[in-house]
């Protein structure tokens, strides 16, 4: 079972294939500079920085059909700039981490490596 779904982008696109990979290579290059920024704001105690970069990668993991990461996505969004970063939330990014990283890599070799001869 693959852990996204490009159900969206191919209806969205009607299924046109270079525009999805074009979409695609975009999410490929921009994801993991905002998760790093999240990480990065977590870090620092930076709950404005996170949510700031959480929100640019929200339509990106819908996009994705990465439904079942959106947990740590919806429970930032409840935190207010003053709170400190509670434990649940830097493990639940943890996992989100992990889920759409993983994602990426699996769309980056079904989509742009060639094939073995």
């Amino acid at each position: 079972m693959k852990k996204y779904d490009l159900s969206f982008l191919k209806d969205y696109f009607n299924d046109d294939q270079a525009s999805i990979e074009m979409i695609l290579r975009m999410y490929l290059d921009e994801t993991p500079k905002e998760i790093s920024a999240i990480e990065t704001s977590l870090l620092n105690e930076d709950i404005s920085g996170a949510k700031a970069a959480t929100h640019k990668l929200k339509a990106n993991v819908a996009m994705l059909g990465l439904h079942d990461s959106t947990s740590f996505i919806d429970n930032i969004h409840l935190l207010e700039p003053s709170d400190s970063v509670p434990e649940d939330v830097r493990f639940q990014f943890l996992i989100f981490k992990q889920e759409v990283l993983s994602a990426l890599e699996e769309i980056k070799a079904d989509f742009f490596q060639a094939p073995l001869p």
